[in-house]
């Protein structure tokens, strides 16, 4: 019998540093969508009391503050995609200073007004959807399902 301790000892000991460092970058990523969550939570909930562009400005600075250096380089570019993209929505925000409530619901409520208010409002929720859709993607690459 052939002895197979040498091939399986060189093959593990190729692939589990491998898998390591996959783990890694995985848990890298998992960490920065929880740190997206908290902040999007916080976000979504401090235009109740803020202008919704002060609130999206908090945001910003939260993902500025998280630490991508673990995660995948192309990782880290799609996020800071998608960060660009919530702060060329500012001039637009900055338009609704008086509105209070909920995120999701001035969002609606910017929605109704129609005309060239919506279109606008499409063209950067169309942004954000985009830029997020390939964090996504990036991070299904990585072996990490959102």
């Amino acid at each position: 019998m052939k002895n197979l301790s040498l091939p399986l000892i060189l093959l593990f000991g190729l692939t589990f540093p491998l898998a390591a460092q996959e783990t890694a970058k995985t848990e890298a990523i998992r960490a920065v969508f929880q740190q997206d969550a908290d902040l999007s939570n916080t976000r979504n909930h401090a235009s109740e009391t803020a202008p919704i562009a002060e609130a999206v400005k908090t945001y910003l600075a939260g993902l500025d503050a998280i630490d991508y250096s673990a995660t995948p380089d192309d990782f880290a570019a799609a996020f800071k995609k998608h960060r660009d993209a919530w702060e060329a929505g500012l001039p637009f925000l900055a338009k609704f200073e008086d509105l209070r409530g909920e995120m999701h619901a001035l969002l609606d409520q910017v929605r109704e007004k129609g005309g060239e208010t919506k279109a606008e409002l499409e063209r950067f929720e169309k942004g954000l959807f985009d830029s997020w859709g390939e964090i996504e993607a990036v991070a299904r690459a990585h072996g990490f399902v959102p």
